[in-house]
């Protein structure tokens, strides 16, 4: 994951989902190259850590806001993507995942008119993919569960 380097949105075009949105910066920057309209997440740091990009869930509303105002057409807003601490256990992640769904919730409830694309809830990995779906989950990253870790 991590932030999408400005240089490089010009390629973003070429991808059916954009999850790591963190900036309105970056999404104006999609919007000047890309050639059709393009889907993304904002990457929420839901557990505030120091070493994960994402906005904090406190500046979510105002980053929607700044959304809307800028008045980026080719962009277009269809949920939030979360990756809690790595869990010890799976249900260490529930918490997250749950305080995720609440967000997500609250989201569509002021803001629904305004993101008729906002549909999306990407979180739960291989190790926890479970809990995310009992708490909501429309997407999962689920990749070594499939093809195995890396070598």
């Amino acid at each position: 994951m991590g932030r999408l380097q400005s240089r490089k949105t010009g390629y973003i075009g070429r991808f059916d989902l954009f999850h790591s949105a963190d900036s309105i910066k970056t999404l104006a920057s999609i919007e000047k190259k890309a050639p059709n309209a393009v889907d993304f997440l904002i990457q929420v740091n839901i557990g505030d850590e120091s070493t994960k990009a994402g906005i904090g869930k406190e500046h979510l509303p105002k980053f929607i806001g700044d959304y809307l105002s800028a008045g980026l057409t080719k962009t277009r807003l269809c949920g939030i993507m979360v990756i809690p601490p790595p869990p010890a256990v799976p249900e260490d992640s529930r918490q997250y995942f749950r305080e995720a769904r609440e967000l997500f919730l609250s989201v569509k409830e002021r803001f629904g008119e305004e993101l008729p694309y906002f549909s999306d809830l990407s979180m739960g990995m291989s190790d926890d993919y479970e809990v995310a779906i009992e708490e909501g989950a429309t997407i999962l990253r689920i990749g070594r569960a499939i093809f195995g870790g890396r070598h």
